[in-house]
Parts: structure tokens; sequence; C-alpha cells
């Protein structure tokens, strides 16, 4: 079992982890400038005291996480830019989830 995990399971959950991490990262960004044009309260409100002069990529990164988490996506006018929200998040748990994997069969 543990030969099957780490020659066939650990290289897709590597490869799972980099796209993964990177198409999560992108649709965090992307989904950033939608919130600002569309819902620029909802981002304001989630910014709070971390307001500083960061660059948009990492002020994405820092905004867009607990905005996805949060109950206010349930509420958005636009059910495109909802299924995205959910989309992130789900690929923000499956990219976690293989890099967690990528540790399991040296502790087995």
């Amino acid at each position: 079992m543990r030969e099957f995990l780490v020659e066939y399971v650990v290289g897709y959950c590597i490869l799972g982890t980099l796209l993964g991490s990177i198409a999560y990262l992108y649709l965090c960004v992307r989904l950033y400038d939608v919130f600002q044009r569309h819902y620029p309260q909802l981002v304001d409100n989630i910014l709070g005291a971390m307001d500083s002069n960061i660059g948009q990529e990492f002020r994405a990164i820092t905004v867009m996480p607990p905005l996805l988490r949060s109950a206010y996506i349930a509420e958005l006018p636009s059910a495109r830019h909802r299924y995205w929200c959910h989309f992130t998040r789900g690929l923000g748990y499956a990219w976690i989830a293989c890099l967690v994997m990528i540790f399991v069969p040296f502790f087995l």
C-alpha cells in the first residue's frame, strides 16, 4: 500500500498542489477585481485595518479567502459570481487536500 502511495499518488498530488495553488491564486485575484468593481462595500468591510499600500495580488490573497468563507457569498445577486466563488472555495480545499496527501505516505 505504501509503495502504491509513494509511486503513484504522491506524483499526482504534487502536480495537483502546484496547478491547484496557481489556479486558486489566479481566481482569487480575478474575484478580487470583480468584487472591487461590483461589490466594493464587501471588500472594504473585510479589509478593515489591513488596508495598506501592498500590491493588489497580495491584498487579494489576504481578502478573498475570508470573503469566500463568509455568508455574504450566498447573498450575491449574480449567479455567475456565486458560482465562481463556490468553485474557488472548492478548489482551495482540493489543493490543500493534495498538499496533505503528499505527506501521508511518509507517516504510514
